[in-house]
């Protein structure tokens, strides 16, 4: 019986464990859909001027935004943005409709005139002693651990000259087809849509388990198991395999998410990858079954 228990045990946390890590990654990881409100609000599109044309290395001055509106369908409108997340600063109207779902505000109130800012929560202090230089600080939003999500937000300009620019688009009442987005290109503006994005979102898996890891933990786990010859019924591998998966998931939606996944990022979503899961589960069973194959005893003759 003792080998029964063992061997329910390592099926068990070998299941639990992996489901767990599998279920945290795809949790922190975000969708598309999950980043468009963050990264481009409601905006129906984001419109990127490098100030050149195609390959051509001579710049040329960056579009106004009557240019960029002139070359979109009519009723359209564009907001500039200056994204400077390598410095984790940006410059927008956080009060304009086109940035709802971009930022939380937990306190205090979103900028109104030029020289004022709104900072990530728990940010450090250097970083409120470099914006307190240029900006007065008169809100806090909540903060989310991503490479390109601001830590600063104001209204006003950045002292250096930005390196591109950025329109956010609410398009008007005929949308942005494939002409406007030729049109928009050979202007040598870039275009990202928010229904290509979608489109190009469906059908992706979720992320793969750690190779080296998983495949170590099922050799091991084959071994131990060849090892105790667990004799009794057949059917423990199932129950244990079962609860593994449901506590793995339990673990992932109420434990430490970021420790899990290896991550620092804000998680999004609860997430179950099915097709990692069933691998898992797969992977124990076909474990399983060579120990209880070889615990069959022969009939009697």
């Amino acid at each position: 019986m003792w080998r029964v228990s063992i061997a329910f045990l390592m099926v068990f946390l070998f299941c639990a464990g992996f489901t767990a890590v599998a279920v945290a990654t795809e949790t922190v990881h975000l969708s598309v859909r999950e980043q468009m409100p963050l990264q481009y609000g409601a905006a129906d599109a984001v419109v990127r001027d490098l100030g050149r044309v195609g390959a051509e290395p001579r710049m040329r001055p960056f579009l106004t935004a009557a240019q960029v509106t002139a070359l979109l369908p009519e009723g359209s409108r564009v907001m500039w943005l200056d994204s400077r997340t390598w410095d984790g600063e940006m410059v927008i109207d956080m009060r304009d409709r086109l940035t709802r779902g971009m930022f939380t505000l937990v306190s205090g109130r979103f900028p109104e005139k030029e020289g004022e800012a709104v900072v990530q929560e728990g940010v450090g202090p250097d970083v409120l002693d470099r914006v307190r230089e240029h900006w007065t600080i008169v809100g806090t939003m909540a903060a989310v651990e991503r490479s390109w999500y601001p830590r600063v937000v104001m209204l006003g300009w950045l002292p250096e000259q930005p390196g591109e620019v950025h329109w956010l688009v609410e398009a008007g009442p005929a949308g942005i087809g494939p002409d406007v987005v030729r049109r928009l290109e050979q202007a040598g503006l870039d275009v990202r849509t928010r229904a290509a994005l979608l489109a190009d979102d469906e059908g992706a898996g979720g992320h793969a388990l750690p190779a080296p890891g998983f495949l170590g933990g099922a050799i091991v786990l084959l071994l131990v198991l060849l090892l105790l010859r667990p004799r009794g019924a057949v059917w423990w591998p199932v129950v244990a395999v079962s609860l593994g998966v449901g506590a793995g998931s339990a673990v992932a939606a109420w434990g430490p998410v970021g420790w899990l996944a290896g991550s620092d990022e804000t998680p999004g979503a609860f997430d179950v990858p099915v097709p990692q899961v069933v691998t898992v589960a797969v992977v124990a069973l076909l474990t399983a079954l060579p120990g209880l194959l070889l615990t069959r005893r022969p009939p009697a003759e």
